[in-house]
């Protein structure tokens, strides 16, 4: 050992240079590869997602590695063949501005512990991203534990849920506007509305019932498919619940779907507008308290998300463009307009450039512009996505907004 100035004894500089040295050839043979629907990922994402997801019950991870498996991707990092990091690409087709077109939902994002910080998620993320822009999916969405994990990747909030709870018999409700107003259910009323589970042969019209009024309100939202509410059912019934329909004098007037925790959950109500004010919106409240208090064991507490009369919103839902052209081509704006929009992209380089936006009421193009262009907007990616789902745009007001709706769990 040799010693400091001080006289205390210090390990020799090359000591540590070889151990340094040991510790980066480790590193440098462990074996790290990224895996696609490898043949034991279902036994080994299964046990990743119960090792960090603890609050998932197993009749949930069996519902999911049934059903969601099937048409899905588990995009795998295996380290010296254990597998260390996942996530699950979820295909959804979605509704852009009257226009379908997939996208991927991504859940269960996760590395073992031990393995954090070395850079796998990252990998991942940067490797399906690419394989979306490939595919020409527009968009990217997940829900984040924790928004700062995703945000160095571009991703940011498009979605804000509105959650609240359910009335009793005289509440003050906050509106979607952010004004308060008092309303008064009575107890009785006029009981023209029947609440029950629906059938499998009623998926069809449920579905279009809920394709009807989502386009409605919003330019962006999962498509319903009578496939999406058998899945539906098929995952609230692992906490207790089922899809349900509103009908009245025999006719659909709305859907939603529950599950029971320490509360209801309405996951996701969706009525014709009538229903969301007035006489008719005091027989929904009253019709839906006498549903589940028909049900035998269940908490009287019920916490519902809407299409925004009632509660408060919460961001939620985060996205990101895959292909961008695929995105910006289904654009609609209220009168013509062409635009050159310079994009930043660090991740995927086909979104990276100086593009020529011609856009109207009918869809919109998007090319490279020439190389002299002078831009008119410029972005990062992720401001872009900010930009396209904000509701008001002083540089371009014809621009139809982007309002969304995604509360998918799974």
């Amino acid at each position: 050992m040799d010693t400091d100035t001080c006289g205390r004894q210090v390990q020799p500089e090359w000591m540590e240079f070889a151990r340094n040295q040991k510790k980066s050839e480790r590193k440098m043979t462990m074996s790290v590869e990224i895996q696609r629907n490898h043949p034991s990922d279902a036994a080994d994402t299964r046990a990743l997602w119960e090792e960090i997801f603890t609050e998932d019950s197993a009749a949930f991870l069996d519902y999911y590695y049934s059903v969601k498996t099937k048409d899905n991707q588990l995009q795998t990092i295996r380290t010296d063949g254990v597998l260390t990091a996942m996530i699950h690409w979820n295909p959804y087709p979605i509704r852009i501005c009257g226009s379908e077109a997939d996208s991927c939902y991504l859940v269960a994002v996760a590395t073992k512990k031990e393995y954090r910080h070395r850079g796998q998620m990252a990998s991942l993320l940067k490797a399906g991203l690419r394989d979306c822009a490939k595919a020409q999916i527009p968009l990217v969405w997940l829900m984040p534990a924790d928004p700062a994990i995703y945000e160095p990747f571009d991703f940011r909030y498009i979605y804000e849920k509105c959650e609240g709870k359910w009335p009793q018999s005289e509440v003050s409700v906050q509106a979607s506007g952010g004004c308060s107003r008092q309303e008064v259910f009575p107890d009785s009323f006029r009981n023209s509305l029947e609440i029950r589970p629906l059938h499998p042969e009623e998926y069809a019209e449920a579905a279009a019932f809920l394709n009807r009024e989502l386009e409605r309100r919003y330019q962006v939202y999962t498509k319903r498919t009578p496939e999406y509410l058998a899945v539906t059912e098929a995952e609230t019934q692992t906490e207790d619940g089922h899809a349900a329909g509103i009908f009245s004098f025999g006719a659909l007037v709305g859907v939603f779907s529950y599950w029971v925790e320490d509360t209801i959950i309405l996951r996701e109500l969706v009525t014709t507008p009538e229903y969301e004010s007035g006489e008719d919106r005091a027989d929904l409240t009253a019709a839906v308290r006498s549903f589940f208090r028909a049900i035998p064991g269940l908490p009287e507490e019920i916490t519902a998300i809407t299409t925004g009369w009632l509660g408060e919103r919460k961001p939620i839902i985060m996205a990101r463009p895959a292909n961008l052209e695929a995105l910006m081509t289904r654009m609609k704006a209220k009168r013509p307009r062409t635009l050159c929009v310079r994009v930043d992209d660090p991740i995927l380089p086909e979104n990276d450039g100086c593009f020529l936006w011609q856009t109207g009421s009918a869809g919109s193009s998007w090319q490279s512009a020439p190389a002299d262009a002078v831009p008119d907007l410029s972005f990062t990616i992720a401001e872009l996505t900010q930009w396209l789902f904000r509701e008001q745009r002083e540089e371009f007001p014809e621009l139809c907004p982007l309002r969304s709706f995604f509360n998918e769990i799974v």
